[in-house]
């Protein structure tokens, strides 16, 4: 028995256990601070036009102990109250250390619970306390919607969930390799990125960067490692200068750029406030994940504050990163869900409108959108997409100024939650877009077969070279002749498409149900799964006590 058969066995035991102990229930968190009379109203009065009374649950806890309430009255700076004890057990997600907004019940649990935080001591005995010991309110309220999804597809088979565990997708794209004097493979990254329909047939650039200058022959191979096909229509090999003592970057709205004397933002600070400066100061293995839970109606967010004297009009937004392979596994669990319409999809897909699908990609935090903070306020400055899971990647994206005074620079990136994975973010004056590029005369252009494709990637014409499965390869070779200030590139143009093979029916309704929740689908998704696993990975480290 294979290693993975046994951990899918293992690990789908272990979810049979934790499903016939009770369900799982999700909760969106709310903090509400400073406390006023005023907003402990209007929430009481909203929450009771919403919820029956007898699913709503009131908590008040001095940082000892619980109590709850089955009568709340405000009386101007008062509330009236009657007090009974609670333990710990009871309200998991009060007392909940980790963070996670997800608990495992047995009995049908609340719609809403509200939990007043209060700096006064509290007993049974209290009839009473002043608003201004309320320090914060946390509303949990259960977030249905995903609930009916995920324990939807629990139900269906206990395959989905298990399958997002287990399945770990590197990258839907061909990957690019060459080989060293000894024969080793050496990665430069993907291709064709996001290009999962023909619809989305785009050109696409890779810098082979880690090509020494001087003589000899350079062998690449674009490789098909994944179940899927992969269709090219033009590939070529192109050198381009760039200037000594610069780097390179590919330009989100272009090609590619050279720059110098990044800028390093004076403070960067996450959603929850949290300084993230040390993580994207510096080009190194340490990263900003999005990972902070953010339950209201924005996705995760990273702001970065320049000082706006050092800038020019018009300079270069750099930002090195990639997209995480978190993005890969919550997209598997959608497809997943569509079942043995899959191939149904895909051809709906192969007619979708590029422009608006690159928007809806944007909006649901798949790319990652740049804001720029004006004198009007926040607006649009661009997005960053199709960076790929494999490599870190660094892109630059131009901004205009002319709206900004002031004497700071504030910009904003938002993705979806561990969507993507920022590594260094600065900004540049001197930058300047490459727009020369020479061709390179390629020697052979072979598949797995041994057979010629190289009139079949001369030219785009729609004449496809496919890699049809994973093993399938183009072997190109060329001679090296870049000085120090050349590098190559490989400049493609194509798309591929995922091969799955599920047998099981649609889950239309929990289809419908992510539908409904718009652009907060992928990122609502993302933290509720990620929650589900973090916490069935505790259930399994209790269990193995």
């Amino acid at each position: 028995m294979t290693y993975l058969s046994r951990f899918f066995k293992f690990t789908l035991v272990c979810m049979t256990i934790f499903l016939l102990q009770g369900c799982v229930m999700l909760y969106k968190k709310k903090t509400k601070t400073p406390v006023h009379a005023r907003n402990i109203k209007m929430d009481w009065a909203d929450y009771m036009q919403t919820e029956t009374q007898k699913r709503i649950i009131w908590v008040f806890y001095d940082g000892k102990n619980a109590y709850s309430t089955r009568r709340l009255a405000i009386r101007q700076d008062s509330m009236i109250v009657e007090l009974s004890p609670i333990d710990k057990n009871t309200h998991a997600l009060l007392f909940n250390s980790t963070g996670l907004t997800l608990k495992k019940y047995i009995e049908p649990p609340q719609r809403n619970t509200l939990y007043f935080i209060t700096e006064e001591e509290l007993s049974a005995d209290t009839e009473s306390l002043r608003t201004e010991n309320v320090s914060h309110l946390k509303h949990y309220q259960n977030a249905f919607g995903l609930n009916f999804v995920i324990n939807g597809a629990l139900a269906f088979g206990g395959t989905v969930i298990v399958g997002v565990a287990i399945i770990y997708i590197i990258c839907n794209c061909p990957r690019v390799y060459t080989l060293d004097h000894h024969g080793n493979k050496i990665l430069h990254g993907t291709l064709l990125t996001g290009a999962i329909s023909k619809s989305l047939e785009r050109e696409d650039m890779l810098i082979l960067d880690n090509i020494a200058p001087g003589n000899g022959q350079v062998n690449l191979s674009i490789l098909n490692e994944l179940p899927e096909r992969e269709y090219i229509d033009k590939l070529e090999i192109l050198k381009a200068y760039h200037t000594p003592g610069t780097s390179l970057a590919y330009h989100a709205k272009g090609p590619l750029i050279e720059y110098n004397e990044l800028i390093k933002p004076v403070d960067a600070y996450s959603a929850n406030g949290k300084d993230i400066s040390p993580l994207i100061v510096h080009y190194d293995s340490a990263s900003f994940t999005f990972d902070e839970m953010t339950f209201d109606e924005q996705p995760g967010s990273a702001r970065f504050t320049f000082d706006k004297k050092n800038l020019d009009d018009n300079p270069m937004l750099i930002v090195s990163g990639k997209q995480a392979n978190w993005l890969e596994q919550t997209s598997e669990y959608f497809f997943r869900l569509l079942g043995d319409k899959y191939d149904h999809w895909v051809r709906r897909m192969d007619k979708v409108d590029p422009d608006k699908y690159r928007e809806k990609t944007a909006d649901l935090g798949m790319s990652m959108r740049v804001w720029l903070k004006t004198d009007q306020g926040w607006k649009k400055a661009g997005i960053f997409e199709n960076a790929g899971t494999t490599q870190l990647k660094t892109m630059g994206l131009p901004l205009d100024l002319s709206e900004v005074s002031g004497d700071k620079v504030e910009i904003r990136l938002e993705s979806a939650f561990k969507f993507w994975e920022l590594d260094q973010v600065g900004i540049s004056n001197h930058w300047r877009e490459i727009k020369e590029f020479t061709p390179v005369e390629v020697h052979s252009a072979t598949n797995e077969e041994g057979k010629d494709v190289s009139p079949m990637i001369k030219s785009r014409d729609g004449k496809y070279d496919t890699l049809q499965q994973a093993g399938s390869f183009i072997n190109i070779t060329f001679k090296n002749e870049a000085s120090n200030n050349e590098v190559y590139i490989v400049r493609s143009t194509g798309f591929y498409h995922h091969i799955k093979d599920y047998q099981h029916p649609p889950d239309k309704k929990s289809l419908r149900q992510l539908a409904r929740m718009g652009t907060q689908a992928a990122h609502q998704l993302s933290q509720h799964l990620d929650a589900y696993l973090r916490t069935m990975a505790i259930e399994n480290v209790e269990a193995t006590k």
